[in-house]
């Protein structure tokens, strides 16, 4: 089998860089074959599937629904298996950094968050390749749950906990550098998050007071490797 997703794999990949354009029809045809190889329990599909993917993404500019889809299906095939964890990261860099991700949505989010070492997996990543394109997207959803996660969790239970949004940000913070004006944006969000959630809570100082204690740790510890940026957003 493993010849055989090898083939799979190389013939479309060589047949897909060697095309001048990419048409509709073309991936129309292999949409149901990416879909079907990314909920695959073969993990040599799912690895020639993830090839395939970012192939197209740098060959094409992808309608935004597409690049939902496939960013969903990728984050979310990655929380069903232990294996591939690091191509299937990878493969999503690639989508991100070739694509808009405006109005991606916090689904993909919700399903990065229950990876497995995460975290530790985009730092090996990033040793020896840009990381940012994920960054960029993961950063403002891990800050916007981290103060309004408790409330959100209350009205909607598919959501993930502000525990482990923390969690993933201290060790952001603390193991992956934040390069090309990610250290801004998370400073921006910082700000203009708490901001407004404490315009929104302002008769209710409990409130307030309880996501201090969860979010000063972090901006301390933000501050201590980036003193300069939050000056700069202030």
């Amino acid at each position: 089998m493993r010849v055989l997703f090898t083939f799979y794999a190389s013939t479309i990949v060589s047949a897909l860089g060697a095309a001048e354009t990419i048409t509709d029809t073309i991936v129309s045809k292999l949409l149901p074959y990416i879909q079907k190889g990314l909920k695959s329990s073969l993990v040599d599909y799912r690895a020639a599937t993830y090839m395939i993917v970012g192939q197209l993404s740098v060959k094409m500019t992808m309608e935004m629904s597409l690049v939902h889809a496939l960013a969903l299906q990728i984050s979310k095939a990655l929380t069903k298996s232990s294996s591939l964890i690091k191509e299937g990261l990878g493969c999503l860099i690639i989508l991100l950094q070739s694509q808009k991700e405006e109005g991606l949505g916090k689904k993909p989010f919700t399903h990065l968050c229950n990876i497995p070492d995460l975290v530790t997996t985009l730092h090996e990543i990033s040793a020896t390749y840009d990381v940012s394109p994920i960054l960029h997207y993961m950063l403002p959803h891990l800050v916007h749950s981290v103060i309004y996660g408790k409330r959100e969790m209350q009205e909607e239970s598919n959501l993930v906990e502000n525990q482990i949004c923390i969690k993933h940000l201290e060790a952001i913070i603390t193991n992956i550098p934040l390069e090309k004006d990610l250290d801004h944006l998370l400073a921006s969000a910082f700000l203009e998050d708490y901001v407004s959630y404490g315009v929104a809570s302002d008769s209710e100082s409990t409130t307030v007071a309880e996501i201090d204690i969860e979010l000063v740790p972090l901006i301390r510890l933000f501050e201590r490797k980036y003193h300069k940026t939050l000056d700069l957003v202030q």
